[in-house]
């Protein structure tokens, strides 16, 4: 197993840092890999929200990376302090203005291991309502929130018009998870 070295930051951002990480190879090779690290932390919770009539919970948000707005699963940091799980039904409600009965979690991802600690934890929430006041969130301005029936979601996601990857994972998991439990109904009837 590689060694590192040392690890140096190179630029210290609001939200992320620079590191450069010198390694040493079990071949006795080092090598400088340069590596972004959340400040205050670097993993996320994302939302696949579906609702009693199987539409997704999909919010239009602005991405600044691409500088496009485009549609997605509602999303947000874990907080210091916070489990995946009470983001995930934190930024449910703040971003799209909906609570959860049920939580399941679908997985957790590394978004780019090779040069980022990045981990996305992926729900899927079901048992859906609008509470009379949702919490407000830290967005710069409010989210459109779109309904979007589960299979359209998916062939929006395998066509690229969902493309953010981590959504694009949550959407074709939620499906398998919806579908085996409709196959499990069938086979009790």
């Amino acid at each position: 197993m590689p060694t590192k070295i040392s690890e140096k930051t190179k630029f210290e951002g609001r939200i992320f840092c620079i590191k450069d990480v010198l390694v040493r190879h079990d071949n006795g090779k080092e090598f400088s890999y340069e590596v972004m690290r959340g400040r205050g932390g670097s993993s996320n919770a994302m939302i696949v929200a579906i609702d009693d009539k199987k539409q997704v919970v999909l919010v239009n948000e602005y991405f600044a990376g691409i500088d496009k707005t485009q549609i997605c699963v509602p999303k947000g940091r874990i907080d210091p302090g916070e489990s995946p799980l009470q983001t995930a039904k934190r930024e449910l409600e703040e971003e799209a203005g909906y609570v959860a009965r049920n939580f399941k979690l679908l997985g957790r991802f590394c978004l780019a291991p090779g040069y980022s600690d990045q981990e996305s934890f992926i729900y899927l929430a079901t048992g859906l309502s609008k509470p009379k006041n949702p919490k407000v969130g830290d967005e710069v301005e409010p989210m459109e929130v779109v309904l979007v029936p589960l299979s359209r979601a998916v062939a929006m996601a395998k066509s690229g018009k969902i493309s953010e990857a981590r959504a694009v994972t949550g959407l074709l998991l939620a499906e398998q998870v919806i579908n085996s439990a409709k196959r499990k109904t069938k086979k009790r009837k």
